[in-house]
């Protein structure tokens, strides 16, 4: 369950497994809903000078009624459908979708026909 008090050490925790990868050369993955380029700058920050192809995969956005169906069937006994529904317009209110400019390689954009398309 999602607890905002755990969040610094997550992100501590995050910035060193991230460090520690990047300093050997592991390809890295990170499944992060990443809404802004502040959010995701963090990640170029620690990986800027080690070579690294960055690609961003852009998934469909699903309307507020969709997402909060999907979520109370995988719910995990974590909120309520107005609780998921507040989390949602926060979401859509702060995504910024991502560019090159912001330091990606590659954007890959997965539409809403579930076809990916290559942004490059």
């Amino acid at each position: 369950l999602f607890d905002i008090d755990l969040e610094p050490e997550i992100y501590r925790l995050e910035k060193y497994a991230l460090e520690l990868f990047s300093n050997v050369g592991y390809n890295i993955i990170i499944d992060e809903t990443n809404m802004s380029a502040k959010g995701r700058r963090r990640y170029f920050e620690v990986i800027k000078d080690q070579g690294y192809t960055t690609t961003a995969i852009v998934m469909p956005k699903f309307s507020k009624v969709e997402s909060v169906q999907r979520r109370m069937h995988a719910n995990h006994g974590n909120g309520t459908p107005e609780v998921w529904g507040e989390v949602w317009e926060r979401f859509d209110k702060a995504y910024i979708e991502p560019t090159k400019k912001e330091g990606f390689s590659k954007i890959i954009k997965y539409t809403e026909g579930r076809k990916w398309n290559d942004l490059n």
